[in-house]
């Protein structure tokens, strides 16, 4: 059914899930239910442009866009005055090969975000400060499955109201100090990293994130020690530690954290021997937390 039958514009849509399209060059209002063979007009089939036109960019809340590794998508969102998105609030972005360049051009417009989701974009090596630039509403971000990805952030002055960070397996992510972007995040509750076989310290800017609430170390086989600015975090409630079989040891300075309620040291060969109550050498360090899970 051609759109001149006077259809509307999806006038209520609030999600859009696009999936492995690689013939998609342009979806306008006219074509919006294809022509009456259901024929769009392909594209070079390395390459996907999403333009949409007004009014579907106002009402779109929630965007999930797909390829496969093999191919590329060049524009997540362009950043002209024509696509603003000004509601979009949740963005996954998966399986795109070509994202630095789409995170450059297409983010900076989306005022509205709150989650944003990067997962399997192999070639990702770092943020691009301009990618995040504008994302003054950005509330999660999660980093899964990038296995390129060195740095984190170049830049964070626009970002200071995330408050949910996840970075998870990234094979080749160590956190450099250098990558000092952390300490922008003055509102961060809750940190997740597991599964970086190549991290062997926590960044130095994490002590700097007193607003933290949760804090998830999980699967980091290369983990040896923990700082002992770990004191910083005053509103740490929760730590987990899991799979880290290399660490052997707390910080003297758990015991500065007053906040801290609820311990879990799951599978840590070394370390959930020692924190053992009955004759552990770290036990006196979690001793007056209320709630601690030990496993070996």
């Amino acid at each position: 059914m051609s759109a001149s039958t006077g259809w509307s514009f999806f006038p209520a849509l609030e999600s859009l899930l696009l999936y492995d399209l690689p013939l998609l060059k342009e979806w306008p209002r006219e074509v919006v239910m294809a022509n009456d063979h259901g024929e769009i007009e392909p594209a070079p089939p390395t390459t996907i442009f999403i333009i949409f036109s007004s009014p579907f960019e106002k009402l779109l809340q929630s965007l999930t866009v797909q390829t496969e590794a093999s191919r590329q998508i060049t524009e997540v969102a362009n950043s002209g005055p024509s696509f603003p998105l000004c509601t979009l609030q949740t963005l996954h972005i998966c399986f795109c090969e070509d994202l630095v360049s789409s995170l450059e051009l297409g983010l900076r417009n989306l005022t509205s975000l709150r989650d944003l989701q990067i997962i399997h974009c192999h070639n990702l090596v770092q943020l691009p400060e301009e990618g995040l630039r504008g994302l003054v509403s950005l509330q999660s971000l999660q980093i899964n499955s990038c296995n390129s990805l060195t740095s984190l952030f170049q830049g964070t002055q626009d970002v200071t109201n995330l408050q949910k960070l996840e970075v998870l397996t990234c094979e080749a992510f160590d956190w450099p100090d250098e990558d000092d972007g952390l300490q922008g995040l003055v509102n961060l509750r809750s940190l997740e990293i597991s599964m970086l076989p190549k991290l062997t310290c926590l960044p130095q800017g994490l002590q700097h994130l007193t607003t933290l609430q949760v804090l998830s170390i999980l699967h980091c086989y290369s983990l040896v020690s923990l700082p002992q600015w770990m004191g910083n975090l005053t509103s740490l409630a929760k730590l987990y530690i899991g799979a880290c079989h290399k660490l052997e040891s707390l910080p003297n300075t758990m015991r500065h954290l007053t906040m801290l309620k609820q311990v879990d040291i799951i599978h840590c060969e070394l370390l959930s021997e020692r924190c053992q109550k009955e004759g552990g050498t770290e036990w006196p360090k979690i001793a007056h937390i209320p709630k601690i899970c030990v496993l070996c």
